[in-house]
């Protein structure tokens, strides 16, 4: 599917009214399946670097996984360049293997950051804008151009020097001075790539999109800092507020990434950073759904954004609408919150950080068909405001301003 397949401005206004944490006619939800019919050959890449730096292939690829996917709800037909081009970009020694981009460290002790400069126009810098750029050229109004979401420049540090020498030398006060400098001239830097990449997309498409398929009217980012979760929050104040403060001035629309357990200790701090639009949390691979519910409350309890990032198989779990199927997860999730977990952010007609009741309930029709599986794509009703009162509140947990259901074409839908 493409974008002239989709109702696009009613897209549009729902995803405006995301940003401002509000609810145009229901929350907002984004569901990709297989589309009916055979599918169509995705290319088959020679290498690595065909497969991640070729423009002509990454188009060819584009153009042909969009047409295997179908999209509904919110969701946007949307493509985009591999953000791992730019894992080297601000320096180190890169490489291409198992699908992706490794780098090798190549500041080997501190005083080594005194020569550190970053060349936008580096290999790896323009490997990446070469496919952004033809991705924009390519799309004909047929799909939007995704910058999915630029890392943090003292993230990209700590491969250049390797971690464990990378912290301990931040508490070093006689090496700070030298590796303050080379942080600026990173974020430099890295900002010339970052708006490069937004011109390029601005000449063909209206507006910005990002991680998953959230659009945006202005410059939108969406990045992480696994860095932090190797750190206090003594050194997250002295080396990554200033990183993600001039991130933020930089965009537009900013989401952080929250990844893993181990980044939680800092999301007081993280929410607190002025401008800062929105903030998702991802629990980890040994976690369960069930247990980012404390997270995301607190997420939208410091006026934030969020969104939730899952499965189509974890849609029962979100509802938990049938109590005899539903998990132990549902069953631990009852067990905290015994009434709409949490608001939906400002009504229209409403005052901001009071319940919405409605919202919820579109949300639990919507998961409740989702939830169903079908020989076929799946079939979406909405329900109107009125007609969407939820009679058990306590089964519906899950309520965010924008819920984002993902799913790989592997055929599920036609079990």
């Amino acid at each position: 599917m493409f974008l002239q397949d989709l109702d696009l401005d009613r897209i549009r206004e729902r995803h405006r009214a995301f940003w401002q944490r509000e609810i145009v006619d229901r929350v907002c939800i984004a569901v990709t399946a297989p589309t009916d019919g055979p599918a169509k050959a995705l290319p088959q890449a020679r290498d690595d670097e065909q497969l991640l730096a070729a423009p002509q292939f990454a188009v060819d690829w584009a153009l042909a996984n969009l047409e295997n996917t179908y999209f509904a709800g919110d969701a946007l037909a949307t493509a985009c360049a591999p953000g791992n081009l730019l894992y080297p970009a601000l320096g180190g020694e890169g490489s291409f293997g198992s699908g992706t981009v490794w780098v090798e460290p190549t500041v080997h002790a501190w005083p080594e950051w005194d020569a550190y400069r970053v060349d936008p126009n580096n290999v790896w810098a323009q490997r990446f804008l070469a496919v952004n750029r033809a991705l924009a050229e390519a799309a004909g109004g047929r799909y939007l151009v995704s910058t999915q979401g630029f890392f943090g420049a003292t993230d990209a540090m700590a491969s250049i020097r390797g971690y464990q020498d990378f912290i301990v030398e931040l508490l070093d006060e006689e090496a700070a001075p030298t590796i303050r400098a080379a942080q600026q001239r990173a974020i430099v830097g890295h900002e010339a790539i970052i708006r490069r990449a937004w011109r390029d997309v601005a000449a063909f498409q209206q507006g910005t999109v990002t991680v998953p398929m959230i659009w945006a009217p202005g410059t939108v980012n969406f990045w992480s800092a696994d860095f932090s979760c190797l750190i206090g929050p003594a050194s997250f104040e002295t080396w990554l507020v200033p990183d993600f403060e001039a991130m933020i001035q930089l965009c537009d629309f900013s989401f952080y990434h929250l990844d893993g357990p181990d980044a939680v200790r800092h999301l007081p701090r993280v929410a607190a950073l002025p401008g800062l639009h929105g903030i998702q949390y991802t629990p980890g691979p040994q976690s369960t759904l069930a247990l980012t519910i404390d997270v995301t409350r607190r997420i939208q309890q410091f006026g934030k954004a969020t969104f939730l990032w899952c499965d189509i198989r974890d849609v029962e779990r979100l509802s938990c609408g049938n109590s005899t199927r539903a998990d132990s997860s549902c069953a631990r999730m009852r067990r905290i919150e015994r009434r709409p977990m949490i608001s939906c952010g400002k009504r229209r007609s409403g005052v901001a950080g009071k319940p919405c009741p409605a919202g919820n309930g579109r949300a639990e029709a919507m998961v409740k068909k989702q939830a169903r599986r079908r020989k076929g794509r799946p079939t979406l009703r909405f329900r109107s405001t009125r007609a969407a009162s939820v009679r058990r509140h306590d089964e519906l947990l899950i309520t965010y301003p924008l819920i984002a259901f993902t799913h790989e074409a592997d055929g599920h839908w036609k079990k």
